[in-house]
């Protein structure tokens, strides 16, 4: 069964079976719940078919250790990027030896990734994902000199792809989020908790070193009680907080609500010392599995844990914060134009009656504490600043 198997991603099995994805999800729920599919744990590196058996063993050769479960510890897309690999190893590029490949004083590696570039050229929309994908097997093989040579991203050459989500701007949205977020938090909450507190970071959700793998502990679900390069202190109701992000930088915690704050500390109580605060209460892909599902019921549409950076900047921006201060708070953002294409259609929240009405409807939880950081306060702080300067009526002069 192509879902036991679990190499095959439920887009690919839709795709196959020519159906929604939506449809293959729910037959996976029947099937779990009917005791017909079960999934172990111990077999999931078991392919269906010989290409994948063939090319995990030829990475096996080339690096000692498996392709799949490196990409476990670097990805929660393991299975897509583990197939996407493995179908170009074999149809694009020939089986060619991954020995060799790794191999820097051979030409072989040099050969089969401009053999793998001259294809990705073709489909311009695309590239840049591809090329994201495929620098896993080469960065794999250990050859970064390929990598800086001929698999670079340039945002001029290889566009970003943005997620538009136009119903964010709509004034109904924020309510239709606040009810997933509570459905959730009767089931499990400590992934609303999660939820909540990366609407307020804007955290990227991150990864954490396993397999035996170097790595960084990153984002949210790297984040670790007491310390660690994301880490989460609490003492007498005070927090420290950073997280390590991309490229290696590092952004401090500065601003949680007393609510988020109040559930956070609960969390930490319940955590080891030196132990990951989400990552130790449930799987990456159970929690993105059931915040797919309540969205998918309260709002009509399946979004991403990835998404919830696009709310957060969003609502900051419909509470009046100021972008260079919004991108500094917290997890913030290292390039101001990467936000301003994620203050996600906030042309329509241009209008100050616009913008009004959509900030009656943020939860509260959020809004507590905003108002030290919005434009408002910077207005009072620079009157205040001009009095005392002798510059208003009121101040005494200099």
């Amino acid at each position: 069964m192509l879902l036991q198997a679990q190499i095959y991603t439920k887009v690919e099995i839709a795709r196959s079976m020519r159906c929604d994805e939506s449809s293959i999800r729910n037959i996976e729920k029947e099937l779990l719940e009917s005791g017909e599919l079960g999934y172990d744990e111990g077999k999931r590196a078991d392919f269906m078919d010989t290409v994948a058996i063939d090319f995990e063993e030829e990475c096996r050769r080339a690096k000692g250790i498996s392709f799949y479960g490196w990409l476990k510890g670097k990805t929660v897309k393991y299975r897509t990027l583990f197939n996407k690999n493995r179908r170009w190893w074999k149809d694009l590029l020939g089986s060619p030896s991954l020995v060799k490949m790794a191999d820097d004083t051979s030409n072989l590696g040099a050969q089969k990734v401009q053999e793998w570039v001259a294809w990705a050229d073709t489909d311009v929309k695309r590239r840049r994902r591809t090329k994201k994908q495929f620098r896993y097997l080469i960065r794999f093989l250990g050859r970064t000199d390929l990598l800086d040579l001929f698999l670079t991203l340039d945002d001029s050459r290889d566009p970003r792809e943005i997620r538009k989500l136009p119903e964010i701007s709509l004034p109904g949205h924020p309510l239709k989020l606040q009810k997933a977020i509570e459905e959730l938090d009767k089931k499990k909450p400590d992934m609303a908790t999660a939820i909540m507190f990366k609407f307020v970071t804007q955290m990227r959700t991150g990864i954490i070193a396993i397999y035996g793998q170097e790595g960084d502990d990153r984002g949210l679900y790297g984040m670790k009680k007491g310390g660690g390069t994301s880490y989460f202190i609490l003492e007498e109701g005070a927090f420290r907080s950073a997280v390590l992000e991309k490229r290696r930088t590092e952004w401090t915690i500065s601003w949680i609500p007393k609510e988020v704050l109040r559930r956070m500390t609960d969390l930490y109580n319940r955590t080891e010392e030196g132990k990951y605060l989400f990552a130790s209460k449930f799987t990456l892909e159970a929690w993105r599995e059931a915040w797919g599902d309540v969205t998918e019921k309260h709002v009509g549409k399946r979004h991403t844990l990835h998404d919830i950076r696009k709310f957060g900047i969003t609502w900051l921006y419909a509470m009046d914060i100021p972008l260079e201060r919004a991108v500094e708070i917290n997890a913030g953002w290292k390039d101001l134009n990467t936000p301003k294409t994620h203050y996600a259609q906030y042309e329509k929240l241009m209008k100050l009656s616009e913008r009004v009405a959509y900030q009656k409807n943020i939860p509260e939880w959020f809004k507590d504490g905003l108002e030290e950081y919005s434009r408002q306060s910077q207005y009072i702080e620079l009157i205040a600043l001009l009095k005392k300067e002798g510059l208003l009526p009121g101040g005494t002069s200099q």
